[in-house]
């Protein structure tokens, strides 16, 4: 009896060691691309995971894996996620309408506010897996709710991001990141 819960301890335990990544993983860049940097970590996406779900103009969804290797709390987030798009506030059509009520001076700061309440881009995470830099599993995380992608967020660059790869054009506009 022994022998067969050990046995069985070990075959639960082979899938969490097969599925783990490391940060030296992520830093392959033949699977993984890296999207952008940060002072405090560096988002990565699995390119073969992004897939287009539903094109319906003005109305998209993709669903990718991306991972965010945050180093101040040495930890690695791999994180599934859904992205919904409304092109009716795309870059192009928000800067249409900043333009109609803006002056020159005030164009920058009202693109943001416009962004920040309500960017056209949504994301919903599905689920999100916690690893050490080294690739040792830590936990599961509860998903997440469909929420605004919010200028200079993980979210917000990541969805551009696969809108781009998916469309061959930026959806929203790239602020800089701090």
């Amino acid at each position: 009896m022994k022998k067969f819960l050990s046995a069985l301890l070990l075959a639960t335990m082979i899938p969490l060691s097969t599925f783990a990544i490391s940060l030296s993983d992520l830093q392959s860049p033949d699977k993984y691309k890296m999207v952008t940097e940060r002072t405090d970590g560096t988002i990565y996406i699995d390119e073969t995971t992004i897939q287009s779900i539903r094109y319906a103009p003005p109305y998209y969804t993709i669903q990718c894996v991306y991972y965010i290797a945050d180093y101040s709390d040495d930890m690695i987030f791999e994180i599934h996620s859904v992205f919904d798009y409304n092109y009716n506030r795309s870059s192009s059509e928000l800067l249409g309408i900043v333009l109609g009520y803006s002056t020159s001076e005030e164009i920058d700061k009202n693109l943001v506010k416009e962004c920040m309440k309500d960017s056209g881009m949504q994301f919903g995470n599905t689920s999100v897996k916690c690893y050490k830099l080294d690739g040792t599993f830590s936990e599961n995380l509860s998903s997440s709710s469909h929420k605004n992608c919010e200028p200079n967020s993980a979210p917000y660059v990541v969805a551009n991001y696969v809108f781009k790869k998916c469309y061959n054009e930026a959806f929203a506009f790239e602020f800089q990141h701090s």
